[in-house]
């Protein structure tokens, strides 16, 4: 079951935990980062100016977004769209109705040796408007702190070549590296 109850929790969640991380823990120096939709909610909260500063960033092979030039058709067979389900809800949230937003819109169709208890079958509405970027081009030109983007070689998901183009405008604070003999899952398991 899923946490989230509104679009824009994440950002919220993760400002309190850098307040948390300062006022308690004494922490000097913040850094965010994430695996897939995590490394694009990276993204999606570094490119607003809105959200606290933070030091730098780690994006893992990130979901820049349906029409990233990294994105393999389907995320290389491992997802499956809910394409009209997406347009249907977004069209009620244009129109402020938000109550099915929980309904999943991403099913994924991972590999069994990656499934464990802790993979969730599937993603709602919300949670995958949470993640992704709003606009990945405008995002990464609004980089201004140190990042690593990191994506293997042999990722299932992603076109590892596009991401160093993808970066491109943001070079100047982004140092992005293809790792060999690398799945997708490798970035995190090894």
């Amino acid at each position: 079951m899923e946490k989230e109850d509104y679009i824009g929790q994440l950002e919220n969640d993760t400002e309190d935990l850098i307040t948390y991380c300062k006022q308690n823990l004494g922490a000097e120096k913040n850094i965010l980062g994430g695996h897939s939709s995590g490394g694009g909610f990276v993204l999606r909260f570094i490119g607003n100016p809105k959200n606290t500063k933070v030091d730098e960033a780690i994006m893992l092979a990130p979901y820049l977004g349906y029409d990233a030039p990294t994105l393999k058709p389907n995320s290389g067979g491992w997802v499956t769209v809910a394409l009209k389900r997406i347009i249907g809800l977004s069209m009620l949230n244009n129109i402020g109705i938000r109550m099915l937003n929980g309904l999943p819109v991403l099913f994924f169709n991972r590999p069994k040796a990656y499934d464990d208890r802790l993979q969730v079958p599937s993603y709602s509405f919300r949670m995958t408007m949470n993640f992704t970027p709003e606009n990945y081009r405008e995002d990464i030109k609004k980089i201004a702190i140190p990042c690593l983007v990191l994506v293997g070689e042999q990722d299932e998901s992603f076109y590892p070549n596009q991401f160093q183009l993808a970066f491109e405008p943001a070079k100047r604070f982004v140092k992005t590296e293809v790792l060999d003999s690398t799945k997708h899952l490798d970035l995190v398991t090894h």
